[in-house]
């Protein structure tokens, strides 16, 4: 904003600029914001608020952080017990193939049939980028891993979805439905239920 400065910038008061005149001769410009300024008038606005505005303020941050906290912790779910684990991890593993023998996940030792190494024991991948175990016990315990993500919550699942949803993104084809009616009969639920209503 341009003015004729026989004015000089002097203080704030009410939150508005004061202006005074000067013995300088005028200039035409623009006024000079300083960060002198912006916290000078930053603390006369914080002055002027009166307790019930700061009340106010406050009990809006308690409540953001609240409902911040809230919307993690929905995302995150409680682990069953190692009972559901294991009933998840079988029906996969039948699913899967794996105690087919001469299956690619009974070669790989990856009785998920996993791509991703979730444990780091994975000795590397098939041709076909499906992660290989040296031992079966290596392969089950990536599998109760991806299984524990399911009701715990990952980059990729969470426990409000349902079983067949899962299926959807660990299958990645036409048998998500098959899959997951497998699961879902394996621990005597429709395909409907969420993970965390397994816990």
């Amino acid at each position: 904003m341009g003015f004729d400065s026989g004015r000089d910038l002097l203080r704030t008061r009410g939150g508005a600029l004061v202006l005074q005149r000067s013995a300088k001769r005028e200039v035409s410009g623009r006024v000079p914001v300083s960060m002198e300024l912006c916290v000078n008038m930053a603390a006369t606005s914080i002055r002027k608020l009166t307790p019930l505005t700061v009340l106010l303020i406050g009990g809006a941050v308690v409540l953001g952080l609240y409902l911040l906290a809230r919307s993690i912790n929905m995302q995150q779910g409680t682990p069953p017990s190692s009972d559901v684990i294991d009933r998840v991890v079988d029906a996969i593993a039948h699913q899967e193939g794996f105690y087919i023998e001469g299956s690619r996940p009974a070669r790989n030792h990856n009785p998920g049939d996993l791509t991703s190494d979730l444990t780091g024991a994975g000795v590397g991948k098939d041709a076909q980028g499906f992660v290989i175990y040296a031992n079966d016990s290596d392969g089950f315990t990536a599998l109760r891993a991806q299984v524990t993500n399911f009701f715990v919550g990952s980059q990729h699942y969470r426990p409000t979805m349902t079983i067949l949803e899962t299926a959807q993104t660990y299958v990645h084809d036409a048998t998500a439905g098959i899959w997951a009616a497998y699961v879902a009969n394996s621990l005597g639920v429709p395909v409907t239920t969420t993970w965390e209503e397994l816990v």
